[in-house]
């Protein structure tokens, strides 16, 4: 299995450690419908649409920039992001 691919625990853990210093954290996984890549050729396939395709790719994170702002946690006005991004 290719293992960097995805919203793995090493993602999940660096939100985690966010949360604790009083951050509302969100990781967000960027393949649609749960795809998953078990080899690099097919993680180059699906990260090719966010690649080539730039207003898919900021719908896609506008999306989820909403989900956050929305939070009651979160303040709206008061944003970062990290990326691990493909």
């Amino acid at each position: 299995m290719y293992k960097r691919q995805g919203l793995n625990v090493y993602k999940k853990r660096r939100a985690d450690e966010l949360a604790k210093f009083g951050y509302v954290a969100m990781a967000v996984y960027s393949y649609s419908n749960g795809r998953k890549a078990d080899n690099l050729q097919d993680a180059g396939a699906l990260a090719t649409p966010f690649y080539t395709n730039m207003p898919m790719t900021k719908e896609y994170f506008d999306r989820a920039l909403k989900v956050l702002k929305n939070s009651a946690k979160a303040e709206s006005n008061n944003v970062a992001a990290v990326g691990y991004y493909f």
